[in-house]
């Protein structure tokens, strides 16, 4: 992806980044637009849902209060009030007057139509009140009742309501109770009787509704324990008992789409539950949702011409530089052509410009020149040796000119020559061993003269190893290194030996001394220094040779340094093992 945008043309990559710059607000924009219109809608569309549903609500209490009168009305009538306190008076035999009587009277007690109301019953509390089916009852045919329990946990109280449906017609049907309490005392603590109004539930929640509300939906009544009064749909009934359903908020939007709206209704001690469908959300969404979609195929359309259109213009100025680029990449240094303008292209030209006439004068000048220097520079590399060490050899040469025979002076001066000669000849970089060792007796030669014998050479290496290939000078500086620090402040002689092994296709080499050794913390900081690449004063020669090995054959490879005080020093050179 990386090389495929590294490769488009310029005037591709700005169509490309204008039109990214543009699109990518533009469809953040319009989604967050969109999003939040289908929210305004679903807001809007949800208002008008609980509206309706408050307007059922309100003509839904107002028709239970109606019933709620009626309940009243029929339990303070006097003719009741007396009849039911002299129950006790009357038994089967007066079924016939008893019935008639109170037929009668609601008929003048209920003078206006309600056509919803399905029965109307009272139950005495005197067993041996007359039944007739129709209108009066006692308690022992309040006792066959289902709702019995319920209202007698009420102590007859309150009121109540409950559902049932009828054998023969099949109706739903709601009722409506209310102890008929003795109002001749005063003390209304005696309850004479229970009223019951039952109501065809179809009837009284329907006609609630508001009838010039378009909208397909679904609606229930449900009591205090979450009972169904009624339910338009028989799925909607199944649907109440899912756990979304159980939510207890006014409004509650489902996964579905649809809208549930819930309302308290305090007459029924209960709620009204309407679900709505969500086609009227999704058509105002669609019809939003087609007009952003229209404003962002528009604005795509115009960005992507404009941007078209000014990657041409810019273009047509960047391919006159570039000619200009493509001339100097063929070695024609002269300026012929300049870009006019102000802008950016143009100081991009007049800085190539000068940087054209400025590279001429550099190759004059200054290439050359440096080419020169590099080789002086090399040269002087080349024949560098270390300045300390001739002077303090030339001292001992001038010394033993003033006190000794000229024979010694003559085998000093050829060993110092072949040291000389095997340092500054940079060749090869990996030579036989026996090269390193002939390098190291030289050089123990000549302190020797200096320090009167005081030093004495091993090597302990077998034939057949002094012949495979080595790095260059990494012996004597592990052997100088021992002269000057590992024998200062003690007396005698100072031993120093060279041993090598072969093992698993590496080749060891051991130069030991019997020197003071170093403590514990020096030989753990000598190590650490080694291993974290940094220069110790005291240690060039060690990390010189450790950072060769380590660099020309890897990590693997390198000094190794073990030494126990006043016992000696062992210092290892691990490589491969190369014949």
């Amino acid at each position: 992806m990386r090389k495929a945008i590294l490769n488009m043309s310029l005037s591709n990559k700005i169509v490309a980044m204008v039109f990214t710059m543009v699109m990518i607000p533009v469809f953040l924009i319009s989604w967050f637009f969109f999003r939040e219109m289908q929210h305004s809608i679903r807001q809007e569309v949800s208002s008008n849902y609980v509206h309706f549903v408050e307007q059922y609500a309100v003509n839904l209490n107002y028709k239970l209060e109606i019933y709620k009168n009626l309940l009243q009305t029929l339990s303070s009538n006097q003719n009741f009030q007396t009849i039911m306190q002299q129950q006790y008076q009357y038994d089967t035999k007066d079924l016939v007057y008893i019935s008639n009587f109170f037929t009668s009277e609601m008929k003048n007690v209920i003078f206006s139509d309600y056509p919803e109301i399905y029965n109307i019953m009272f139950y005495a509390e005197s067993p041996q009140f007359p039944r007739d089916g129709r209108h009066i009852a006692n308690l022992e045919a309040m006792e066959e009742e289902h709702w019995y329990s319920d209202a007698l946990s009420t102590l007859m109280l309150e009121s109540l309501v409950f559902d049932y449906q009828t054998l023969g017609l099949k109706k739903k049907i709601v009722s409506f109770t209310s102890p008929m309490k003795d109002l001749s005392d005063g003390t209304y603590n005696r309850t004479l009787a229970l009223i019951k109004i039952d109501v065809d539930a179809a009837l009284i929640f329907e006609e609630s509704l508001v009838t010039n509300y378009s909208s397909d939906y679904q609606f229930a009544i449900r009591d205090g324990k979450n009972n169904i009064l009624f339910a338009s749909h028989e799925q909607f009934t199944a649907q109440l008992d899912n756990d979304t359903m159980q939510n207890r908020d006014a409004i509650v939007h489902l996964t579905s789409g649809e809208v549930l709206i819930r309302k308290p209704v305090e007459k029924l001690n209960g709620e009204v539950l309407f679900l709505f469908p969500d086609f009227e959300i999704e058509q105002k969404t669609k019809a939003v949702f087609s007009k952003v979609v229209t404003y962002v195929i528009a604005i795509i359309i115009f960005t992507f011409v404009m941007s078209y259109l000014m990657s041409l213009i810019l273009m047509k100025r960047l391919r006159r530089f570039i000619r200009k680029m493509d001339s100097v990449k063929e070695g024609k240094l002269e300026i012929t052509e300049y870009i006019e303008g102000r802008d950016e292209i143009a100081i991009i030209d007049s800085q190539f410009n000068t940087m054209v006439r400025r590279l001429n004068e550099v190759i004059q000048e200054n290439y050359i020149q440096g080419l020169y220097k590099k080789r002086a520079e090399l040269s002087v590399l080349q024949n560098q040796i270390n300045p300390h060490f001739l002077f303090n050899t030339l001292e001992s040469i001038n010394s033993m000119a003033s006190i000794m025979e000229a024979r010694e002076i003559s085998a000093v001066t050829e060993s110092l020559g072949d040291m000389l000669r095997y340092s500054i000849n940079i060749s090869d970089s990996l030579v036989p061993l026996s090269n390193e060792l002939n390098n190291i007796v030289h050089y123990v030669n000549i302190q020797n003269v200096r320090f009167d014998d005081r030093f004495l050479l091993s090597i302990q290496i077998a034939e057949h190893l002094q012949n495979v290939k080595v790095l260059k000078l990494i012996l004597q500086p592990i052997v100088e290194n021992a002269i000057l620090h590992a024998f200062r402040g003690r007396r005698g002689v100072g031993r120093i030996e060279v041993t090598a092994e072969q093992q698993d296709g590496q080749l060891r080499l051991v130069i030991s001394d019997n020197g003071i050794g170093m403590s514990s913390e020096v030989l753990q900081h000598l190590n650490n220094t080694l291993a974290s690449s940094e220069h110790h004063s005291d240690s060039i020669g060690l990390h010189n040779v450790h950072s060769r090995v380590h660099l020309t054959f890897g990590q693997q490879y390198g000094v190794q340094i073990e030494s126990v005080p006043g016992v000696g020093t062992k210092v290892a050179i691990v490589m491969p093992f190369a014949k």
